[in-house]
């Protein structure tokens, strides 16, 4: 069946058939981003040295979260014991007031 269709139309196995190949490829640089197509899917890339700079930024905030809670357990302490420390200087005043 092959052969017949070789020649039906005058081409031999050995002719290479010409394929078409887009040698242009659109690249679109838009600020981190590169988006171009390979076979009609559209590829966006994110630069890499970008993705790294905020990993980075994403753990110094994460430390600084993280000491900013410290920060607020220990003035939730330090109102707790100024709490007390007022009641019980009120407790003392009122029976100052009432031995008067």
């Amino acid at each position: 069946m092959m052969a017949e269709i070789v020649d039906m139309y005058g081409a031999s196995d050995d002719d290479e058939l010409p394929v078409a190949f887009d040698a242009k490829r659109k690249v679109t640089t838009q600020g981190i981003i590169t988006e171009f197509e390979i076979e009609g899917a559209r590829i966006r890339s994110i630069d890499p040295a970008y993705v790294i700079q905020l990993e980075q930024r994403l753990a110094q905030s994460e430390q600084l979260i993280a000491e900013m809670r410290n920060e607020i357990r220990q003035l939730g302490n330090s109102m707790r014991q100024r709490r007390t420390e007022f009641g019980v200087l009120q407790r003392q005043l009122d029976g100052k007031i009432d031995r008067q």
